[in-house]
């Protein structure tokens, strides 16, 4: 895979965890066949992106997603989608909740959509990667390499300083 395929790749993957992970409407549901549709697109069969594809073609209705979601998510819940969750010392994870925001500020990423959340949330810190992403693959196909190894730095070290932090 050429460079701005695997970059486009990881945006998409991003995107696609965003979105899988804020709360669904039919619009959302849309969203995702598209992206696991074109994301199953070449690769191998037993690839489980297909499986999620093939659900999504299938399984959910648009109506009953958003109880789920809350299920899953809402009120006390095991598995928490903000970072700040999983810190004991809550002026830490205020720090850090700032510190995730000081990223998308640097880079002009602007709350909205379906992520639209605490800069802590999962998915925000997802479609935040994909933003990123997006902007490496546009300066790679100018062909602004030291731009793009930049950005790929950021990547990196967001991925570091937030996302690995709580989800492994």
């Amino acid at each position: 895979m050429n460079l701005p395929a695997a970059t486009l790749e990881r945006a998409a993957t991003a995107r696609l965890l965003s979105i899988g992970l804020s709360r669904p409407d039919a619009t959302t549901v849309d969203e995702l066949r598209d992206l696991a549709g074109a994301l199953a697109d070449g690769t191998s069969p037993d690839d489980p992106i297909h499986e999620l594809a093939a659900l999504l073609d299938t399984e959910p209705d648009p109506d009953e997603l958003p109880c789920a979601f809350e299920a899953l998510f809402g009120g006390r819940v095991a598995c928490s989608p903000y970072e700040a969750g999983y810190e004991p010392d809550p002026f830490r994870g205020m720090r850090q909740m700032a510190d995730a925001a000081g990223f998308y500020r640097a880079f002009g990423a602007v709350s909205g959509g379906p992520a639209a959340e605490r800069p802590d949330h999962v998915a925000c810190q997802l479609e935040f990667l994909a933003f990123l992403a997006a902007r490496r693959l546009e300066v790679e196909e100018a062909g602004r390499a030291d731009e793009a190894a930049f950005l790929a730095d950021i990547e990196d070290s967001f991925l570091r300083s937030h996302l690995t932090r709580f989800m492994g």
